[in-house]
C-alpha cells in the first residue's frame, strides 16, 4: 500500500511539473509577441499621433512583459535543470545493477541529459509546439509574410536534413578513431610500467599518434561541413528578415499593410526563424538522449533473493545470438544441476564457459531458450531468485572498505563486518588482510596496491562466498593454480555440497575432475559432453578408441 501510495504520489508530482511547464510556455510565448505589437503600436498609433505620454506606457508595459517572460524562463530553465539533475541520479543506478554495458554508459548519458535540459536547447524544443502560434500572428499581418516564413522554415530544414547528411560519414569514422586513440592511451596508462620496462613505449606511442592523427582529420572534415551549413543557414535567416522587410515595403506601398505592420512582421519574423534553426539541431539530440536512457530507465528487479527455493539450475536449449559473421557463444545448451551438486565445465579459451555463467547470473540475455533457477525462468534484465555468489575471470572490485568490497551487500555494518570475516577465513585470504594497515577497514584501492595477485584471486573468492549463497558461479579461479590454492577450493566446495548450495565452476584444465559430480565439456559454444563425470570419460574414451579404429581402417583401406 505504503510504494502504491508513493507512486501516486510521484505521478501527481510528474504531472503538476508537466502542467507547470506547459502554462509557463504559453505565458513565455504569447508575452513574446509583446515586441512586434509594440512596434506595430508606435508605427501605426504614437507617431501619426505624436502622443509621447502613449509612448512612454508603453514602453512600461513592454518592460513589464519582458522582465515577466525573463522571470518565466528562467524558472523553466531552473526547472529543467533539476529534472535533469534527478534523472542522472535516475540512471546512474543502471551501472550498478548490470543493466549499463559500461559504468560509462550510465554516468555518460545521464551527464548529457543534464547538460541539454540545463541548456536553451531544451527551451527550443519546449517552445516548438508553440511556433504555429507564432506562425498564425504573421499570417494576421499579411498572409504574405507568412508563406514566406513558411518558406524560410521549410529551407532551413532542408539544409539541417543535408548537414545530418553529409556529417554522417566523417562523424562515424570521427567516433571510431577516436574511441581507439582514447582506449590507446588508457591502455598506455595502465601498462606504464611494462611499456617502460621492455622498452616498447614508442610502438604504443606510434599507434596512439596514428589513430589521433586520424581523428584530427576526421574532426577537420566534420567540422568544416557543419560550419558551412551553419554559414548557410544563417544567411538565409539574415535574408529571409531582410526580405520579410522589401516584401512588407512592397505590400505597403500597395495599400495592403502598414507601415507598423511591415516592421512588426520583420521582428516576427526573426522570432519565429531564430528558435526554429535552434530546435532543428536540439530536437534530434533531444531524441538521441531520450532513445539511449530508455533502456537505462527499465525498473531493476528489486526483490531480495529467496533463500527458500531449492538451489536448481535448469538450461533448456539455450543459444545466444552471435555478432555478425561469428559462431554463437552458445548454441543448444542443456544441463541441469542440483543442490548439493557441483559442475564443472571445462573447455578451452573462447569455448563458451565465461558466456554460460553470465546468462545463468542474468547479466547476458540468451536469444533462444529458457534459464530457470530456482524454478523461475530468469528473463532478460531480471535479477535471478536465489543469493549467488559469482566469481569473474577478472578481478574488479567496488569501491570502499576490503570489508565492503568483499561483503557489502549482505546487510547493515556488523554484518558486512562478520560475513567478511568468515568469507576470508574460507577463502584463506583472513590473515593477510589482517595484516593490512587497517585491516578490513584498508580502502580496497590500497589493499589492491598491498596484496599480491593470489591473495587478490583468494579474495575475489571471498567475496564470492560472502553470505553463504545457495549458487556458487566460479569462472575458471585463479586460486586454483597452485597446490595451496587447489586445496582451498576443494575445501570451498565441500562446505558447498554440505549446505545444499549448487555449484557451477569453470576450467581449462581437468585438474579440477576430481571436485565435481558432473562435466560439460564446451567447444566453440556447444556442448560436446554432458552427464556425470564417470560418465562422461568413458563415453569420450570409447569416442577417441572408435576414432583411431576408423582412422586406421581408412589407412589399410588406402594400402
Amino acid at each position: 500500500m505504503d510504494g502504491r501510495q508513493e507512486d501516486d504520489g510521484a505521478g501527481r508530482m510528474v504531472a503538476g511539473i508537466a502542467a507547470a511547464l506547459i502554462l509557463f510556455g504559453i505565458a513565455s510565448n504569447l508575452l513574446m509577441l509583446g515586441g512586434p505589437l509594440f512596434m506595430l503600436v508606435v508605427y501605426d498609433i504614437v507617431l501619426p499621433a505624436g502622443s509621447s505620454e502613449t509612448l512612454v506606457v508603453l514602453l512600461l508595459a513592454l518592460a513589464v512583459a519582458q522582465v515577466a517572460q525573463t522571470l518565466l524562463d528562467i524558472a523553466r530553465m531552473r526547472t529543467l535543470s533539476r529534472i535533469g539533475a534527478r534523472w542522472r541520479q535516475a540512471l546512474i543506478p543502471a551501472a550498478f545493477d548490470g543493466r549499463a554495458t559500461a559504468a560509462s554508459a550510465g554516468v555518460g548519458t545521464g551527464a548529457a541529459l543534464q547538460a541539454f535540459l540545463g541548456s536553451a536547447s531544451a527551451l527550443a524544443v519546449l517552445d516548438l509546439p508553440f511556433l504555429p502560434m507564432m506562425l498564425g500572428a504573421l499570417f494576421l499581418f499579411h498572409p504574405a509574410m507568412g508563406w514566406l516564413a513558411c518558406t524560410g522554415m521549410v529551407a532551413l530544414a532542408g539544409l539541417a536534413a543535408l548537414e545530418r547528411q553529409v556529417a554522417a560519414g566523417p562523424g562515424k569514422h570521427l567516433e571510431q578513431a577516436s574511441t581507439l586513440a582514447a582506449v590507446d592511451l588508457s591502455r598506455a596508462i595502465a601498462a606504464g610500467p611494462v611499456l617502460a620496462a621492455t622498452g616498447s613505449g614508442a610502438a604504443a606511442s606510434a599507434r596512439w599518434r596514428r589513430h589521433d592523427r586520424a581523428a584530427s582529420v576526421w574532426q577537420i572534415s566534420l567540422g568544416d561541413r557543419v560550419q558551412a551549413c551553419t554559414a548557410a543557414a544563417r544567411g538565409i535567416r539574415v535574408f529571409l528578415q531582410s526580405g520579410a522587410l522589401g516584401l512588407g515595403a512592397w505590400l505597403a506601398i500597395r495599400g495592403e499593410l502598414t507601415g507598423g505592420a511591415m516592421v512588426a512582421g520583420t521582428l516576427l519574423m526573426s522570432r519565429i526563424l531564430g528558435p526554429f534553426d535552434q530546435a532543428l539541431t536540439a530536437v534530434p539530440q533531444a531524441l538521441r538522449l531520450w532513445q539511449a536512457q530508455a533502456g537505462l530507465r527499465q525498473p531493476a528487479d528489486r526483490r531480495p533473493p529467496a533463500r527458500s527455493l531449492a538451489a536448481r539450475i535448469e538450461l533448456r536449449g539455450v543459444t545466444v545470438e552471435p555478432a555478425p559473421g561469428q559462431c554463437p557463444p552458445l548454441h543448444q545448451i542443456c544441463l541441469s544441476v542440483g543442490p548439493g551438486q557441483i559442475l564443472l565445465v571445462l573447455g578451452q579459451s573462447g569455448a563458451g564457459k565465461s558466456m554460460l555463467l553470465r546468462v545463468i547470473a542474468g547479466l547476458h540475455p540468451c536469444g533462444q531458450g529458457q534459464v530457470e533457477v530456482g524454478h523461475v525462468t530468469v528473463r532478460p534484465g531480471s535479477r535471478p531468485p536465489l543469493c549467488i555468489g559469482y566469481l569473474p575471470e577478472r578481478l574488479a572490485f567496488a569501491s570502499g572498505t576490503v570489508a565492503e568490497a568483499v561483503a557489502g551487500g549482505v546487510g547493515d555494518d556488523a554484518a558486512i563486518r562478520t560475513a567478511a570475516r568468515k568469507a576470508t577465513r574460507a577463502a584463506g585470504v583472513e590473515s593477510a588482510v589482517l595484516a593490512l594497515p587497517q585491516g578490513f577497514e584498508t580502502p580496497i584501492s590500497q589493499a589492491e596496491e598491498q596484496l599480491s595477485g593470489g591473495m587478490l584471486a583468494r579474495l575475489s573468492l571471498a567475496r564470492a562466498l560472502a553470505g553463504d549463497p545457495s549458487l556458487l558461479l566460479l569462472d575458471c579461479p585463479e586460486v586454483a593454480h597452485d597446490p595451496e590454492g587447489l586445496a582451498i577450493l576443494a575445501a570451498v566446495l565441500r562446505s558447498a555440497r554440505a549446505r545444499g548450495a549448487a555449484v557451477i565452476l569453470t576450467a581449462r584444465d581437468p585438474r579440477a575432475l576430481a571436485l565435481a559430480d558432473h562435466l560439460v565439456l564446451l567447444e566453440r559454444g556447444r556442448a560436446r559432453a554432458c552427464g556425470p563425470v564417470a560418465k562422461v570419460i568413458a563415453d569420450l574414451g570409447t569416442m577417441a578408441a572408435e576414432a583411431e579404429v576408423r582412422a586406421a581402417r581408412s589407412h589399410a583401406g588406402a594400402a
